[in-house]
């Protein structure tokens, strides 16, 4: 048996490491002198938006937004009123079916509204077409609007926890699981039954 190999460190000589340190300090001096540079440009820049908002006699932080492209706008995932009807009437189509084909593979017995054939289902752009319709003829009313919104945001929550999924990857877990033992206990049977 081979003895465990250990790793001998070897000390860096004097010219080395004074050589690492006096990069340290450069770097260390040339950050202190950007951030310099930076503090006077931000002040010089300050005290021409101060000029400039007294002269105009607006406030600086108006100034500011434009200059630094700064926005206070939050992106919401709140749904809109159009994909929240498409949303809904989408369901209410294709007769709640989920969308997806290979749920729809499963459900072989189950066909979709308006005679439809297996495995067939509204299109979006049909459905888009009529909820553009709806809308244009003042269809909905704001009851209808409100629970279409809501079902969509439920739907979005579903979706980001991940309930919906769950059972399917359980089960494509579980059946991978199962084939896997399955092959390794007939691969076991066949050697054991050969005779030696």
């Amino acid at each position: 048996m081979q003895a465990p190999r250990q790793r001998i460190r070897g000390s860096h000589i004097d010219a080395v490491k004074s050589s690492k340190s006096q990069k340290k300090v450069q770097a260390a001096e040339k950050a202190a002198l950007l951030q310099e540079g930076v503090d006077a440009i931000i002040r010089v820049q300050d005290n021409a938006i101060e000029e400039l908002a007294e002269k105009l006699s607006i406030k600086p932080k108006a100034i500011h937004v434009i200059i630094n492209g700064k926005t206070h706008y939050t992106k919401s995932r709140r749904p809109n009123t159009f994909n929240a009807l498409v949303h809904k009437t989408m369901i209410d189509m294709n007769d709640g079916l989920f969308y997806f084909s290979l749920f729809l593979a499963y459900q072989s017995s189950h066909l979709c509204a308006a005679g439809l054939g297996h495995g067939e289902c509204f299109k979006l752009k049909e459905i888009q077409d009529v909820v553009r319709d709806g809308i244009n003829n003042d269809t909905y009313s704001q009851d209808i609007i409100d629970e279409a919104v809501e079902e969509l945001e439920q739907s979005r929550k579903t979706k980001s926890m991940g309930a919906r999924s769950s059972n399917t990857a359980a089960y494509a877990d579980a059946r991978s699981t199962t084939q896997s033992l399955s092959d390794e206990v007939s691969s076991q049977t066949i050697l054991s039954s050969i005779p030696r």
